[in-house]
């Protein structure tokens, strides 16, 4: 009885940037903070509703910005437009430091959105 060896992985990736580990990584963590962003915001009890709703807030002047709950769909809207913009010019660019750049740069920026999601949802609840 012939026992089957593995050689290769069972999941190969040609795509030179799903093929470095820190690279997939660091994807999959800025879709899913991406993710949460959107959770956080649709989560927001008050909406839709007629009233309106804190759009920016200041320690300084306290609330500065009042508008429709869609306006809040502004912040998860601009991460995902950053995410995948970032995803496409770093799988286009040959260079891996100029990959790894832009894939680290959509973490940081995904938990800032994250961030600011949370203190919109914690203002307006």
């Amino acid at each position: 009885m012939r026992r089957l060896q593995l050689t290769t992985p069972i999941i190969t990736f040609r795509d030179p940037l799903l093929a470095s580990p820190f690279l997939r990584w660091c994807t999959i963590v800025a879709t899913a903070l991406n993710l949460g962003a959107w959770i956080v915001i649709l989560g927001i009890p008050s909406l839709p509703g007629p009233d309106a709703i804190v759009i920016h807030y200041t320690t300084t002047f306290g609330i500065d910005a009042l508008g429709d709950w869609k306006d809040l769909l502004r912040l998860p809207v601009t991460g995902t437009v950053l995410l995948g913009a970032n995803i496409v010019i770093a799988r286009l660019l040959a260079t891996e430091a100029a990959s790894v750049l832009l894939i680290t740069a959509n973490v940081l920026i995904e938990f800032a959105v994250l961030l600011g999601s949370i203190l919109l949802w914690q203002v307006n609840t």
